[in-house]
C-alpha cells in the first residue's frame, strides 16, 4: 500500500471511529464541520484525499488534530516474546493489577 492510500486509510478510519463514537450522524458532522455530506461519505470510504482546508475543519469540529486523523493503526503483534502492544479487552482494566496490589507508586525511568 502506497504512502498516499495509507494516508487516506488513516483518515477515513478516524473519522469514522470518531463520529460514530459521538454518535454524530453523516449530517451533523456535515452541519458542524462545514463539509458536505457526499464528501464525508468519501472521505470514510477513503475515496477520496481531502485538502488541509477540509482535514482542518473536520478536525477542529471534533477538538482533535489534524495529526490524530492522520495516526497510522497500531501494527498488530504476530508473535513475539515480547509485551503486548495494547490493553487486553474487557474487565475495565481491573484484572492483574487489582489481584497484584495495582499500579499504584509504581514510577517508569525517572518520574517522581
Amino acid at each position: 500500500m502506497t504512502a498516499e492510500h495509507e494516508a487516506q486509510a488513516a483518515i477515513a478510519r478516524h473519522v469514522k471511529l470518531l463520529r460514530q463514537g459521538r454518535r454524530w450522524s453523516l449530517d451533523e458532522l456535515a452541519s458542524r464541520s462545514g463539509v458536505s455530506k457526499g464528501m464525508l461519505v468519501q472521505i470514510e470510504g477513503a475515496r477520496t484525499n481531502p485538502s488541509i482546508g477540509t482535514l482542518c475543519r473536520i478536525a477542529e469540529s471534533f477538538g482533535v488534530s489534524i495529526g490524530r486523523l492522520l495516526e497510522a493503526a497500531p501494527e498488530p503483534d504476530v508473535g513475539g516474546g515480547g509485551a503486548p502492544r495494547t490493553r487486553p479487552r474487557g474487565g475495565g482494566g481491573a484484572g492483574r493489577a487489582a489481584a497484584s496490589g495495582g499500579w499504584r507508586g509504581r514510577r517508569r525511568g525517572g518520574e517522581r
